[in-house]
């Protein structure tokens, strides 16, 4: 049953990688044209790297822990259909974004079991609607900050959707690798920031903050306030 379904997501994953390899050619149309709304978008996509990884991953588990590789392949599954069908929309309900946030950060911890991560919701965010995948550049540049960090004890990611009279506030605190650095550089030019500021100029032209504050801990919080 679990190698008929890794065969499935195998299928499911080629077709994906087929969408991904044309939208990055419509990408390269794009850049010559005004439609920057729909480049952004296609470059804020997860990238096939991460699905190809947890294929992998599924068929190492498979062999050794069954229970562990169908849960992986179920979250997997929901993911792929979540990228290929829901994403393509120009809005999705906020509740579905934390789903899928949520079965990304589970993903990433069966892949690398020093990972802790929390996800609080406050005030009612359920019909709340945004743009699909908007925090997943924040968050995946979040991870890979915490798979380099080495002390255990600090390698959490705390999340947080909080809906206000004024908006949505979005946070996302985790270990800094290199807080010196990233300290002293322009906001736009940090990873993960460059491409979201455009898509956010774009999408929320002067109702957005996104902010960057660190700690004597290594700690950094992005908070991202849509208004």
């Amino acid at each position: 049953m679990i190698a008929f379904v890794l065969y499935f997501l195998t299928f499911s994953f080629t077709l994906f990688f087929r969408r991904w390899v044309n939208d990055q050619q419509l990408l390269n149309k794009l850049e010559n044209d005004n439609l920057q709304t729909e480049l952004t978008r296609l470059k804020e996509q997860i990238q096939p790297d991460f699905l190809s990884k947890m294929l992998n991953e599924a068929q190492l588990l498979a062999k050794k822990d069954a229970d562990k590789a169908s849960a992986l392949i179920f979250k997997l599954g929901s993911l792929l259909r979540y990228q290929l069908y829901e994403s393509v929309h120009e809005k999705v309900f906020l509740s579905d974004e934390i789903h899928f946030v949520t079965d990304y950060l589970e993903l990433e911890k069966m892949y690398n079991e020093r990972l802790e991560y929390k996800i609080q919701v406050e005030n009612e965010v359920r019909y709340i609607q945004i743009p699909p995948l908007l925090f997943m550049p924040l968050i995946e540049y979040a991870v890979r900050e915490s798979a380099d960090n080495e002390d255990g004890a600090e390698n959490q990611i705390a999340i947080g959707f909080q809906a206000k009279e004024e908006g949505l506030l979005f946070t996302c605190t985790y270990h800094c690798s290199d807080m010196n650095t990233l300290q002293h550089m322009p906001q736009a030019s940090l990873p993960a920031f460059g491409q979201l500021q455009k898509r956010l100029d774009l999408l929320y032209p002067g109702h957005y903050l996104l902010e960057n504050k660190y700690d004597h801990q290594s700690s950094c919080t992005t908070s991202l306030k849509l208004m």
